[in-house]
């Protein structure tokens, strides 16, 4: 009855904290031998101190620790920070597509 989800490896699901408070979330889910970032946000006074950054490194680290060989995600082409920072880390674009939100 009603729409089933699959249960979420919370393994994977991380509350990112720094000097001591709450700074955003970082989620992966994992297909076979594939992780995809499902969420990274860092919260806005927190920004630009590289809490991002080290969520990265923690996905890339994790992702590498269950076997994934590949780690992937989706980004606003119009986030240039967060393009940057991914690029950084040695992403490449994948393919564009534009995205439309609802009012």
């Amino acid at each position: 009855d009603g729409l089933v989800s699959p249960s979420p490896d919370l393994d994977l699901w991380w509350r990112i904290r720094s000097r001591g408070e709450d700074a955003g979330a970082l989620i992966l889910s994992r297909d076979g031998d594939r992780c995809d970032v499902g969420y990274l946000g860092v919260l806005p006074p927190l920004r630009r101190r590289g809490v991002a950054a080290d969520a990265v490194r923690l996905a890339l680290g994790r992702a590498a620790a269950v076997g994934a060989g590949e780690l992937s995600l989706l980004v606003d082409s119009r986030n240039l920070p967060a393009i940057h920072l991914y690029r950084r880390f040695g992403f490449a674009i994948g393919g564009s597509r534009e995205v439309f939100r609802l009012q």
